[in-house]
């Protein structure tokens, strides 16, 4: 195995362990185009579970970026007769594509560096059917008619400005970072109104991670 192709396992473990892709290989990806086909038998995760690579039956093993866990696990499972089209680095192949004989599912890789897919901007409207709800009576976001949800902060709905679109049967307009994968559409609304010519900013606190989950930071006295 090339010292490359050590640093690039490392990183990408570390990506994935942290909760974020931040990393990303060493250099320009160099290598030789190869098609290897085989029999899923083990899925490579990361200490927290994401998928970082699959263990055919015939030994080839495939590196995978962990951000695309999801897309991957979505597609393929294990048993499954999979060919995949990428590049070999030492002893394992960078995956750029993954073809599924059994499921009938592809699955595309970037072919960049291994970081993170960065949020694209997007506007979207629609009607709110329910709220998205989390512990001690706090919403998290709405769910759509269409079925993509916006995700908020707690305060946003106590905001005189916003809680009147926050219920459902109300008509909205939403602009924000979208992330689109196999599970659904999820936008983190940055600005928000009844039509786009009156929106309002939603402000975002830091979070962070206490025994009940994710929650506001509070602020230093």
């Amino acid at each position: 195995m090339t010292k490359a192709t050590i640093l690039l396992l490392a990183a990408t473990l570390f990506a994935g362990s942290a909760g974020v892709a931040l990393a990303q290989p060493v250099g320009k990806m160099r290598g030789k185009p190869v098609s290897v086909t085989g029999t899923v038998q083990h899925f490579t995760l990361t200490p927290f579970g994401a998928i970082v690579g699959l263990q055919l039956n015939n030994g080839a093993q495939v590196l995978a970026p962990p951000f695309m866990s999801t897309q991957i696990a979505y597609a393929v499972k294990l048993g499954d007769q999979v060919t995949v089209q990428g590049v070999a680095m030492g002893a394992v192949t960078r995956a750029l594509r993954i073809n599924d004989a059994t499921s009938h599912q592809s699955v595309t890789l970037p072919k960049g560096p291994f970081r993170h897919h960065g949020a694209a901007a997007a506007t979207v409207q629609g009607t709110v059917v329910s709220l998205i709800n989390g512990p001690r009576r706090m919403h998290f976001g709405v769910m759509l008619k269409n079925g993509t949800q916006l995700a908020l902060p707690p305060a946003a709905f106590d905001d005189a400005a916003l809680r009147g679109l926050l219920k459902p049967g109300a008509q909205l307009v939403a602009s924000g970072a979208e992330h689109a994968s196999a599970l659904g559409t999820v936008l983190k609304v940055q600005e928000l109104g009844a039509d786009s010519s009156h929106l309002t900013a939603v402000t975002w606190p830091h979070w962070h991670h206490g025994h009940a989950g994710w929650h506001p930071k509070p602020t230093a006295q």
